[in-house]
């Protein structure tokens, strides 16, 4: 369950019950899909009436204004958003830049007041720049809201992981190795022998743990090896936990943390988890 973040609103609300059509989950897909010919303003005026039609117009206006100051597109919001790849509306590419596109869809998600916000890779396309200033926007605009957020990233860089509460690490197959506080995670992990070195992104760090190397058959299997001890402690953390019993971090059968290679995308395929 969740909390309805309805001002004055105690009662719990059953996440299984929510639903993207009736506006209670807003979700943030990968691509940004617009109308090209429509401005910033326009869109979101457009998306206040269909998503908002029994508030006023002066209502709507007053959301739209906000939502549009709150994600910085006051200077672009009578600028037509075009086509970047097709050069129409504008020089070079034309319209919106790409971090203006995304925080434009992030404004058109939070237009409504959803009680859960799930974000599809948010910065996909972006520089690192873009990508931390999104990822900033979604933390402020949530906390400001008190809507839970789940996003979904590429190697972040190490700014946008200090802005995560918590983080699900997921290995190939679906193994959950890691869930919870972020701040903890890098003692959890260096009581199992995997310490994230020092001025290491433990983001880049932790990603690399449940990472397999396909081209090498070899460390391909040691990868493997480190996954199903990751997940089975992880698993045993748990029960510890549900059990009441003290955190103890199980070190037999441990990985040697040598066996960890450092990322390099350019020089080898890997398979790695989002």
């Amino acid at each position: 369950t969740i909390e309805d973040p309805t001002p004055m609103s105690s009662k719990s609300i059953d996440i299984a019950q929510l639903s993207i059509r009736r506006g209670e989950i807003a979700f943030l897909q990968q691509n940004d899909v617009f109308f090209s010919m429509l401005t910033t303003r326009e869109t979101l005026d457009l998306a206040s009436f269909l998503e908002l039609p029994k508030l006023t117009v002066t209502e709507r206006k007053d959301i739209v204004d906000r939502c549009i100051d709150a994600l910085g597109l006051a200077s672009v919001q009578h600028h037509k958003i075009g086509e970047r790849s097709a050069g129409v509306h504008g020089n070079a590419g034309g319209g919106l830049s790409g971090g203006e596109r995304r925080r434009l869809s992030v404004a058109l998600e939070l237009i409504s007041t959803p009680l859960l916000f799930l974000a599809d890779e948010p910065t996909t396309g972006l520089d690192s720049s873009q990508a931390e200033k999104v990822v900033r926007l979604i933390s402020h605009l949530a906390r400001d809201r008190n809507i839970p957020s789940l996003c979904t990233l590429h190697q972040p860089r190490a700014s946008i992981w200090r802005r995560f509460d918590s983080f699900i690490l997921l290995a190939p197959g679906g193994k959950v190795c890691y869930t919870g506080d972020r701040r903890k995670a890098k003692s959890y992990f260096a009581n199992l022998g995997y310490e994230c070195p020092e001025e290491t992104n433990p983001a880049e760090f932790f990603i690399d743990l449940v990472s397999i190397d396909t081209e090498d058959p070899v460390q391909a299997q040691k990868d493997f090896e480190r996954i199903d001890h990751l997940f089975e402690e992880f698993n045993k953390h748990i029960e510890a936990k549900q059990w009441g019993q003290s955190s103890q971090f199980f070190h037999h059968s441990r990985v040697p943390i040598s066996e960890v290679r450092p990322t390099s995308v350019s020089s080898r395929k890997k398979t790695r988890n989002r």
